[in-house]
């Protein structure tokens, strides 16, 4: 296969939570440093969002708030690993997640969906 095919590249999503205290420069460097490796990795951005401040479910580092970068893009599936422990060696960075996408939850395909009435009863049990 050739590099960039894209019968070979997977969609993946990513979220990438900095340090709440990261100015405006900062989360643009950042967000300009993971499209940067994604396309060292030979991988293509379709979409990149700054989400802003939000609380954490939890504790990571100390935080109870960080600053999100999203990302969505395709790469082969073999450095999608690399990818990952790439970004997460910036210090700034307090956590990356980088998930496969599913299919498009809009357009399921071939399936239609069956109501409850439909299957049988009002709570979808037989009758």
């Amino acid at each position: 296969y050739e590099k960039g095919d894209k019968k070979t590249m997977r969609g993946y999503e990513g979220i990438f939570i900095v340090k709440p205290e990261a100015e405006k420069e900062e989360l643009n460097r950042l967000s300009g440093l993971v499209q940067e490796v994604i396309a060292k990795n030979g991988g293509q951005i379709t979409k990149v969002d700054l989400w802003g401040r939000r609380l954490l479910g939890h504790r990571i580092k100390k935080n109870m708030e960080g600053q999100y970068i999203y990302a969505c893009f395709d790469l082969e599936p073999s450095k999608a690993g690399k990818l990952q422990q790439s970004i997460r060696l910036q210090e700034e960075i307090l956590k990356a997640m980088i998930t496969q996408k599913g299919p498009d939850p809009a357009s399921p395909a071939g399936s239609s969906p069956v109501s409850a009435t439909e299957k049988g009863g009002k709570d979808g049990r037989p009758e």
